[in-house]
């Protein structure tokens, strides 16, 4: 008697304990029609992994926009491949082709990617051609700014001027070589001219 009212209660509670709902498949944002989950998002990082409705997709692995929750949705941050708020999305590129009009692709310091901006200011550079919009300029510092001093950059300078000494001191030797080979050609000459008597 005793087990069976043990066995009874614990069906009892078991049937009252809430259950996590299912996380719905979905396509599309259009298929998250619940308030508390209308992200469109990837279940896990791996490719092969169905999309599910979750409330956001932040800080989930990703490799585009698509697997961010779609169209309107959050972007993926193509720098840290994670989903992030569209404020936030940093884009990675290698030239001005892969960002959106009215951005930029800028080059960052040491080995980070270069990135999609609005300006490029205070981001590095060689030549004006890697600032941003126009009046932006590549001070001689090699950092853009908004007005610059000098458009040539202080390592180009440095370049003109190590080429320019190795051409002075190229000139100088093979001067030194050939002044030094003259006299000896002379002396070589007058020797072999027969004495005339």
């Amino acid at each position: 008697m005793y087990r069976f009212l043990l066995f009874g209660s614990v069906i009892v509670f078991a049937l009252f304990i809430p259950k996590e709902e299912a996380a719905t498949k979905c396509r599309s944002r259009l298929n998250c029609t619940q308030p508390n989950a209308s992200f469109c998002c990837k279940e896990n990082s791996a490719w092969y992994s169905p999309f599910v409705c979750l409330p956001t997709c932040a800080d989930r692995t990703c490799e585009d926009d698509a697997e961010c929750g779609g169209i309107g949705g959050e972007c993926c941050n193509t720098v840290d491949k994670r989903c992030t708020t569209k404020r936030k999305c940093l884009k990675a590129c290698d030239d001005g082709l892969k960002c959106v009009p009215g951005t930029y692709c800028c080059q960052q310091t040491g080995f980070d990617p270069q990135i999609c901006a609005k300006s490029c200011v205070g981001k590095t550079c060689n030549f004006d051609s890697d600032c941003g919009p126009p009046g932006e300029c590549c001070t001689g510092g090699g950092e853009c700014a908004k007005s610059c001093e000098s458009g040539v950059p202080t390592w180009l300078i440095v370049v003109f001027v190590v080429v320019g000494i190795l051409c002075v001191v190229g000139l100088a030797l093979v001067i030194f070589h050939f002044a030094r080979r003259s006299p000896t050609c002379c002396r070589r000459q007058d020797s072999l001219t027969p004495l005339v008597s």
